[in-house]
């Protein structure tokens, strides 16, 4: 059936997406790319809430981050999506003693995962 596959990658030039998705969302969030786990995109909430500067981090790999907690959470997170791409992980971690639910999403590309985007929500108060 002629279909011709290209070489370019429907990946190339997500990065705009990216940026303006972690934007939008209203809670700390960070984007990181599907096929390397560099981190790609972040928020100023996301900074003001670990401490982490995007100077610091941005297109450096996740294992670079210096937070061990946050590091070994994401990193679970990111192997979860990548098992089940269509469903949310998450996991809780505290940030200032305070619990926080760590929230992953895979987004597909053409073929596979195009990146991953980890949002930081208040956990649920008990009793609530």
């Amino acid at each position: 059936h002629g279909e011709i596959k290209s070489n370019i990658s429907p990946e190339a030039d997500r990065n705009q997406e990216m940026a303006n998705l972690v934007q939008l969302i209203g809670f700390p969030a960070i984007a990181i790319l599907g096929h390397d786990h560099s981190v790609a995109a972040i928020n100023t909430a996301f900074e003001e809430k670990t401490n982490i500067h995007a100077s610091d981090i941005l297109y450096t790999p996740l294992d670079s981050l210096n937070d061990q907690s946050l590091k070994l959470s994401a990193a679970d997170l990111i192997e979860r999506v990548s098992n089940t791409p269509e469903q949310l992980a998450t996991n809780e971690l505290e940030f200032s003693g305070v619990k926080h639910e760590l929230v992953a999403q895979a987004v597909m590309g053409y073929d596979k995962i195009a990146y991953i985007l980890i949002v930081i929500l208040p956990a649920e108060e008990e009793g609530q």
